[in-house]
């Protein structure tokens, strides 16, 4: 058994009201579109964890890691950059973390063109990026933790993609609820093991999605069907 409190802390930019739930890792538009802009945004999880049953005060004896587990830890520590000018997006995203060893690690960072007017209504976009950014598989995997209801993600979705972070190149069209996405990665998620974040053969993952996103007050409903294929 293990007993655990668990402190939030966030902030981020309002968001204007709409009833169409925005494509992954895009920017808000500005309010003046001939400037550039750039907006922060970020949230703290710290964890304490007053008892644990399996909690020890030794190291494991292969690994030499601490068994203990009562203590506090920083879970998460996300800083959000991004930015716009025009047509052009940008967004950097970076999160640190004391689970393991002290760490900042890439979560994310793209830039992108719009191939939208420069003033397209909400329903209707069409953007290619390139970078490290959302794996265009399912939807839980492209939530960002700024929005999902639970910062962790379920287990299910951790067993396909142990990261939800990859480089690649994306094309992404809404046109009003219905979504369509497809993109060309390394195939190596960050955090996904030995080789995260590079690609150990030449071939590249080709994966894509179609779905329906719909929004109306606080409710929100996504379905979908995702494909993929590789080395």
């Amino acid at each position: 058994a293990t007993l655990g409190l668990v402190l939030l802390a966030g902030i981020s930019p309002a968001r204007a009201a709409t009833n169409i739930p925005p494509l992954p890792d895009t920017a808000d538009a500005p309010e003046d579109r001939t400037r550039f802009e750039t907006r922060v945004s970020g949230f703290v999880q710290v964890d304490a964890i007053p008892y644990a049953q399996s909690s020890e005060d030794q190291v494991a004896p292969v690994s030499g890691e601490p068994l203990n587990q009562q203590r506090f830890l920083l879970r998460h520590a996300r800083l959000r950059v991004q930015t716009r000018q025009g047509p052009w997006l940008g967004i950097l995203e970076i999160d640190g973390t004391t689970v393991n060893d002290p760490s900042v690690t890439i979560r994310g960072a793209a830039v992108s063109y719009l191939l939208t007017p420069s003033a397209p209504p909400p329903n209707r976009l069409a953007m290619l990026s390139l970078g490290v950014m959302h794996i265009p598989f399912g939807t839980e995997s492209q939530e960002s933790e700024f929005d999902r209801l639970f910062i962790e993600r379920s287990h299910w979705s951790r067993a396909f993609f142990p990261g939800t972070y990859d480089l690649g190149a994306r094309a992404q069209v809404r046109w009003g609820a219905f979504v369509a996405q497809a993109a060309v990665m390394n195939g190596e998620p960050l955090g996904a093991g030995r080789f995260t974040g590079r690609d150990p053969n030449a071939a590249k993952d080709i994966m894509g999605r179609l779905g329906l996103a719909l929004a109306r007050w606080r409710l929100r409903l996504e379905a979908g069907v995702s494909a993929l294929t590789g080395k």
